[in-house]
């Protein structure tokens, strides 16, 4: 056959170099304690209930944050926003789960909380 006996002959296209770019790389870019502006998306709001609100006379409050942060973060964004000293911060991740109400389906949505102990002198204002 006269198809297979062709020979085609292909033109290179030019490769793109791979090489690596020299690109200054700052601590302020990858969440460093050195930059001064408040990471956005880490802390959703402070959590109200009637445990988070006995804890208060303990020096310890509570937040719902982002379920992508971690502690590191999470006390960077508190010492920065509210202009205080962390001594300890536990987390609480809560799994999203299916409900039932008169037999329409829905999902309670999946949050993580912050407990942060402050270090003794400091409190944070609320509303």
């Amino acid at each position: 056959m006269a198809i297979f006996s062709k020979k085609q002959s292909k033109k290179e296209a030019p490769k793109k170099s791979r090489e690596k770019k020299d690109v200054a790389v700052t601590q302020e870019s990858h969440g460093s304690t050195h930059h001064q502006h408040v990471p956005h998306g880490v802390i959703v709001h402070m959590y109200e209930s009637e445990k988070a609100n006995r804890m208060l006379h303990k020096h310890c409050y509570t937040f719902v944050v982002a379920s992508s942060a971690n502690k590191t973060r999470i006390k960077e964004t508190i010492e920065k926003k509210y202009n205080v000293k962390v001594a300890q911060i536990n987390t609480i991740s809560k799994k999203d789960k299916q409900t039932r109400f008169r037999g329409i389906t829905g999902k309670q949505s999946r949050t993580k909380r912050a407990i942060v102990t402050l270090k003794e002198g400091f409190h944070i204002e609320h509303a």
